[in-house]
C-alpha cells in the first residue's frame, strides 16, 4: 500500500537506498524514477521551457534523480522485444535497484530502455505497473505483450493501489466513454444562497477503488468533516456529480453540466472544492463563465494548455493542495505543478501517498486545510 508518512524519501543511488527492504521508502522511489523515465527520456516536439508533467528541481535533488537527459528517443518507436528476454520473469527489485542507479547516473537511453523492459517483469507489483507505464511512451505498443502483462496483474497483484494504477494506464492507452455514476435530477431551486460545493474527480472504468464517497452527502467522509465548520455546504439529494469518464470529451460534457447546475440554482459565487480531474471540470466551467470565490483544488492532474482560468479568475482566493510525487498524476502524464506565478501551490509534507490523501480528513486536520473554506 502507498505510505502515509514518508516525509524525506531515500534518495536513489544512495547508501540507504540499497540497505532497504520490502515496503521501505527505497522501493518508492525506485517506482518514482521507472515511472519518469518515460518522460524524461522521450522526444517532444511540442517541449515547452517549463514542464509542468515534471516534478520541481528541488524534488528531482532530493529524489537523487537526474532531471536531464542528454539524449531522448522517439515517442513509441522503438521495438520492445529487443530490449526483452521472453524466458526471464520475476526480476527481483535488487537487481533493478542496481540497474537504475547506473542508468541514472549515465543518463544513456539505451540503458533506460534495457531497465525498463526488465521492470516489466519485476516480481514486486508496484515497480512493475510503473515500468509499463514508461514502457508505452518509449516502445511500440504492439511490440508489448499488453494482455499479458494484464494477466499478469491479476493473478499476482494484491495492492489496490496497483490497479487504480493500472486503469489509469489503460484508460491512458485506451480512452473509454464516460460511465456510470449519473448525474442527479435536473431541479430548479431558483435559490440564491451560496455556500460551498464538492466535486468529484475520475471514476476508473477498470476499477472502482476511485468512487467518490468522500464528497457523498449526508456522510461522505470529508464532506462530513467540512460540514462542521461550513453549515452551508450543500447536501441537497440533487447534488452536482458526473460520470467521471475518463477522456477530454467527458470532462467537456462536465463542464457544461456544472455551468447549468450552478446557473439553475442561482449559486453564481459559491464555494467549490474539487479532486483530480474534478478540478479541470471546474476550471473549464469557470472559463464558460461560471462563478466561483473560494476554489481548493485537491491533487489535480495539471494540462493547462487544455485546461486552465481565465487570468482574471486567478485570485487569492484559488489555491492548489497536493502531495509530492502522485504516482496516480504522473500515470496519468498530468503536472503536479501549475505555472508559474499562477495558481499558489499549497505541498503536503508527504511523498508517495495514495492520490486521494488530500480529500482524508486527518490530513485537513493535521495540516490545517480548513482555513482555505473559512
Amino acid at each position: 500500500m502507498f505510505p502515509d508518512d514518508i516525509t524525506e524519501p531515500v534518495p536513489l543511488g544512495s547508501r540507504s537506498f540499497f540497505e532497504q527492504d520490502g515496503d521501505s521508502p527505497s522501493r518508492f522511489t525506485l517506482a518514482a524514477y521507472l515511472l519518469l523515465t518515460g518522460m524524461l527520456f522521450v522526444r517532444r516536439d511540442d517541449a515547452t521551457e517549463e514542464r509542468l508533467e515534471l516534478p520541481s528541481d528541488e524534488e528531482f535533488e532530493i529524489l537523487g534523480i537526474r532531471r536531464d537527459a542528454p539524449e531522448q528517443v522517439p515517442f513509441g518507436e522503438v521495438d520492445f522485444r529487443e530490449f526483452s528476454r521472453d524466458d526471464v520473469d520475476g526480476v527481483p527489485s535488487a537487481a533493478l535497484a542496481d540497474f537504475a542507479t547506473g542508468a541514472n547516473e549515465r543518463g544513456n537511453p539505451t540503458d533506460v530502455l534495457r531497465l525498463i523492459a526488465a521492470g516489466c517483469k519485476s516480481d514486486d507489483e508496484l515497480i512493475r505497473i510503473c515500468a509499463l507505464g514508461s514502457a508505452v511512451d518509449l516502445f511500440r505498443r504492439q511490440t508489448i505483450d499488453m494482455p499479458g502483462q494484464i494477466a499478469w496483474f491479476l493473478r499476482n497483484a494484491r495492492e489496490r493501489e496497483t490497479f487504480e494504477l493500472l486503469g489509469v494506464l489503460l484508460a491512458r492507452t485506451n480512452p473509454s466513454p464516460a460511465i456510470g455514476y449519473l448525474a442527479g435530477p435536473t431541479t430548479t431551486l431558483g435559490t440564491t444562497t451560496k455556500g460551498l460545493m464538492a466535486i468529484h474527480g475520475t471514476v476508473l472504468p477498470h476499477t472502482q477503488s476511485n468512487r467518490p464517497e468522500w464528497s457523498v452527502p449526508p456522510n461522505g467522509s470529508l464532506f462530513s468533516h467540512l460540514k462542521s465548520f461550513r453549515k452551508d455546504i450543500y447536501g441537497s439529494p440533487d447534488f452536482f456529480r458526473w460520470e467521471g469518464g475518463y477522456t477530454d470529451y467527458a470532462r467537456e460534457v462536465a463542464m457544461t453540466n456544472l455551468r447549468d447546475w450552478v446557473s439553475s440554482r442561482g449559486l453564481h459565487g459559491i464555494d467549490v472544492v474539487a479532486h483530480s480531474h474534478g478540478c479541470n471540470v471546474v476550471m473549464g466551467s469557470s472559463a464558460l463563465g461560471t462563478a466561483y470565490t473560494k476554489t481548493v483544488l485537491l491533487s489535480c492532474p495539471v494540462h493547462w494548455s487544455k485546461y486552465n482560468l481565465p487570468p482574471a479568475k486567478i485570485t487569492n482566493d484559488v489555491v492548489s493542495i497536493r502531495t509530492r510525487v502522485d504516482f496516480v498524476i504522473m500515470m496519468d502524464r498530468g503536472g503536479q505543478r501549475f505555472p508559474a506565478g499562477t495558481i499558489k501551490d499549497v505541498i503536503l509534507p508527504f511523498w508517495f501517498t495514495s492520490h486521494n490523501a488530500t480529500t482524508k480528513p486527518k490530513n485537513w486536520q493535521t495540516q490545517n486545510l480548513d482555513k482555505y473554506l473559512m
